[in-house]
């Protein structure tokens, strides 16, 4: 595509929903459908009327991985967009128009590598099946700042349970955010066989996902209330201050006893290494570490930081798999009050079994229910929705398939520290230990 004068009107057929979300203003916009309800075909044309109307502006498209972003945004941003509207820059992944407007072509394997430009608008195409898609949505919505533009963010997508997209766009309503949901159905392109075809391949429970667009749990039963979950909302706030890796959401205060827990990813990029420091007082997650890209010991180094803020209080790290690198780490720098666990005389940390595990997420769905745990990250509260029962396994409480229980089980496990923080060691015991810790940390 060569750009030639930019047209003044594009004339492009458009089913009602569709039409919908290619005129919403909001800043925030999102498209739930099912396969083949148009979700794409409408993204390419907001994305073309943005850049058309805002010369000058500069946006970017992304998908999750650059095959998707190869094979189908951008196949169909070619398909739709007129001939001569704009030119394609295949070395450097970028639309230019001739009113100056520009398209940046992004995957979203790294949402640091987004952090660079400067835009007016954004748009992810299927995000929401794959760990860094929210992380990616977050930065964007800080790149939204090029002067004298509407700054505007939209994703399609096909919903994926109760994720982080239905967190942010369908848990309440928020100022600023519109979520526009479409059945396969409602397209008229798509004929009565296709949608048979679907019905037989699916089943009534993924139909429900595929074809209606709808948010449900498919493979197992959600475990946390909903209603309880959804209320948890109004308590999202950004961090007060930033340690290192970590987000302080309310400051260490005198009086308080707090409990910590650690749960170490198994390698980087794909679970989450997750650190909470929970006010046991209050149930309300004080500060946090949640990171894709930390190593156990950089976790580590950055909780023994974070810790020394909040005066060393008892803290649990789980030794399962790669946590024993994140223990050893903290043994090393000689941190004074780790969790000794009660049942296994003489050994240092947390070690999750069926059975406390049981217990752990138990006691947490029925605190979540109770309303007693308070979480003001907005990424750590979205995994809640994905947790489920998973059928296949008997019933056992874990992450719905392509998502993330880090964070819950780390509060859970913060929540488990409540009956033995009275094992605290003593002022004396703490300060002997203490310059031990000064001398080496």
């Amino acid at each position: 595509m060569t750009p030639t004068a930019a047209p003044t009107e594009l004339r492009l057929q458009l089913f009602p929903k569709q039409a919908e979300f290619v005129m919403a203003t909001d800043q925030f916009t999102a498209m739930t459908g099912g396969v083949g309800s148009g979700k794409t075909q409408a993204f390419a044309v907001k994305a073309l009327r943005y850049a058309v109307d805002h010369p000058g502006s500069l946006g970017m498209v992304t998908a999750p991985t650059f095959p998707m972003l190869r094979d189908a945004t951008l196949r169909k941003i070619r398909e739709l967009w007129p001939p001569g509207v704009a030119t394609f820059h295949e070395a450097e992944m970028r639309l230019s128009l001739a009113n100056g407007s520009e398209v940046l072509l992004r995957s979203t394997d790294d949402p640091d590598r987004l952090r660079g430009p400067t835009l007016a608008w954004f748009g992810m195409d299927e995000p929401g099946r794959w760990a860094n898609d929210y992380p990616a949505f977050l930065v964007l919505q800080g790149r939204l700042r090029q002067a004298g533009y509407p700054p505007q963010g939209w994703l399609t997508t096909t919903p994926n349970g109760f994720n982080w997209v239905y967190s942010e766009f369908g848990s309440r309503q928020r100022p600023g955010y519109r979520l526009i949901q479409v059945s396969t159905r409602e397209n008229p392109f798509v004929t009565p066989e296709y949608i048979r075809t679907l019905e037989e391949s699916y089943g009534p429970e993924l139909s429900l996902q595929e074809i209606e667009g709808q948010f449900v749990v498919v493979g197992g039963q959600a475990v946390f209330d909903l209603a309880a979950l959804n209320a948890m909302q109004a308590d999202v706030r950004e961090p007060v201050e930033q340690i290192g890796p970590a987000n302080v959401y309310q400051r260490f205060a005198m009086g308080k006893k707090y409990a910590v827990f650690t749960d170490t990813s198994h390698g980087v990029r794909g679970d989450d290494a997750v650190t909470v420091v929970k006010d046991l007082t209050t149930g309300y997650i004080a500060a946090d570490i949640q990171s894709n890209v930390i190593s156990p010991e950089e976790l580590a180094l950055g909780s023994l930081k974070l810790l020394e803020v909040y005066q060393r209080p008892l803290w649990a790290i789980e030794d399962n798999d790669w946590g024993v690198l994140t223990l050893r780490k903290a043994q090393d720098a000689g941190y004074p009050n780790l969790f000794r666990d009660p049942d296994r005389p003489g050994s240092v940390g947390w070690h999750t079994s069926e059975r406390n595990r049981y217990i752990l997420w138990g006691e947490l769905v029925e605190a979540v229910k109770a309303r007693l745990i308070t979480v003001p990250s907005k990424a750590g509260l979205a995994q809640f929705y994905s947790v489920v029962r998973n059928p296949a396994k008997g019933g056992r409480i874990e992450a719905a398939s392509g998502a993330h229980d880090d964070y819950p089980f780390a509060v859970g496990g913060a929540w488990q520290l409540r009956k033995v923080a009275h094992r605290s060691i003593t002022p004396e015991q703490r300060e002997r230990a203490q310059v031990g810790w000064r001398q080496r940390w």
